[in-house]
């Protein structure tokens, strides 16, 4: 290997010393600037044709985006038209199936109600259609509704909470049915139940009402004869049967309701607590049936004393209390006053083996207080038994026997 380098080095030594190796060298360099500018050559051109390249996608590139644009543009047209057909579309089937509904609905009413008051309204509430059932329930031929207003036939104490009944109706499907009055031809009364159907168009309005009435005349009237039954036998259960006064039942309810009405009223309430002095000697004596008496004489004194608001009532036995709304303290006096006066009155008056006597005692409730209505009868009832115990509050004249005479043997 070393002698093939010595011979390279020989050759290249002999090259430069007869100057072949200059001519060899510029040559190459020849060929090389031959290449350099035929590649230049080729660059230039290559260059030139970029730039056309270029500028030919540029316009291409403008006429796709031109293209595209106007394809583009003519897509929204018909997507929005295929938009719009198929909202079309899409609001003809919800309105189809809305009238579907609608007529289901509407002859399973009529279908229910064969034997009803089947009317169909236009928007105004005038009336298109009334069934033959019109001349039975309301006496008039069915020609004689048509174009009338519906609101004509409704008793006009009913039509106002009628109207505001059937707005909240209309604001939902599943309206339940109106109760109302309606006036016959004969001018009699009768009650009606009422379901209503509305048909709506595209857009939801209301075009026409359709309307199922039925007569439930006898159901009212008996829930409301059940009705009665109830009330009367609560207030029997509040009653006391020998007075007819609040029993102790009926005064909790009642004067609770008046603590409530003073407590949001801001305004003070009575207690007035009495008892019936010599009862025990009128039972003795003159027996129980006039002891009876001597109550009953007692409580409708002190009904006579009240007001129609005031609660008057018997707890039991000879105890009576009031429970009266008052402006302020005076009212106990006042009241007092009055009792005393009736009483004096009533036993001038009355033929009886007895005299009414009474020990009062009064309790005024103010909402600041807290107290509850057992706290404020056992206060009237305390100050009761402390007026009696020092018997200034006897209602007779003192001294004055309670029984009159005694009965014969």
């Amino acid at each position: 290997m070393s002698r093939m380098r010595d011979r390279d080095v020989d050759g290249a030594r002999a090259l430069v010393a007869t100057g072949e190796g200059r001519r060899r060298m510029d040559r190459v360099r020849g060929l090389v600037h031959e290449l350099v500018a035929s590649q230049e050559a080729t660059v230039a051109s290559l260059r030139r044709r970029a730039e056309r390249t270029r500028d030919q996608l540029f316009l291409a590139y403008g006429m796709l985006v031109l293209v595209a644009l106007a394809i583009g543009g003519y897509g929204v047209v018909l997507v929005r038209r295929e938009l719009r057909a198929l909202e079309d579309a899409s609001r003809a089937l919800a309105h189809a199936e809305r009238k579907a509904r609608e007529g289901q609905q509407w002859f399973r009413m009529i279908a229910e109600g064969a034997s009803d008051l089947v009317r169909v309204h236009d928007r105004d509430g005038h009336i298109e259609y009334a069934s033959p059932s019109a001349a039975r329930l309301l006496g008039y031929a069915p020609d004689e509704l048509v174009s009338r207003d519906a609101m004509t036939f409704v008793h006009e104490d009913d039509r106002a909470a009628l109207v505001t009944a059937l707005r909240d109706a209309l604001a939902r499907d599943d309206a339940p049915p109106l109760l109302h009055r309606m006036l016959r031809k004969d001018g009699s009364v009768r009650w009606f139940e009422t379901r209503i159907q509305p048909a709506r168009d595209e857009s939801g309005a209301i075009e026409r009402l359709h309307t199922v009435s039925r007569d439930v005349t006898e159901r009212v009237e008996l829930e409301a004869s059940r009705s009665r039954e109830t009330s009367q036998l609560v207030e029997l259960m509040h009653r006391d049967e020998l007075t007819g006064l609040y029993n102790r039942r009926g005064f909790h309810e009642h004067a609770g309701a008046l603590l409530a009405r003073g407590r949001a009223e801001d305004r003070p309430v009575l207690f007035v607590f009495c008892d019936v002095n010599g009862l025990k000697v009128i039972n003795d004596e003159l027996g129980h049936e006039a002891g009876d008496d001597v109550i009953r004489d007692a409580g409708a004194l002190l009904r006579a004393c009240a007001r129609d608001t005031d609660v008057v009532a018997r707890l039991g036995g000879d105890e009576l209390v009031v429970a009266a709304m008052v402006r302020d303290e005076d009212a106990a006096g006042a009241f007092d006053r009055r009792l005393r006066e009736l009483v004096r009155a009533h036993n001038a008056r009355e033929e009886r083996p007895f005299r009414v006597s009474l020990s009062v005692g009064s309790a005024l409730w103010r909402a600041r207080d807290g107290k509850d209505l057992e706290a404020m009868v056992q206060e009237a009832d305390a100050a009761m038994y402390a007026q009696k115990r020092a018997r200034r509050s006897a209602v007779t004249t003192s001294g004055e026997a309670i029984v009159r005479t005694r009965p014969k043997a």
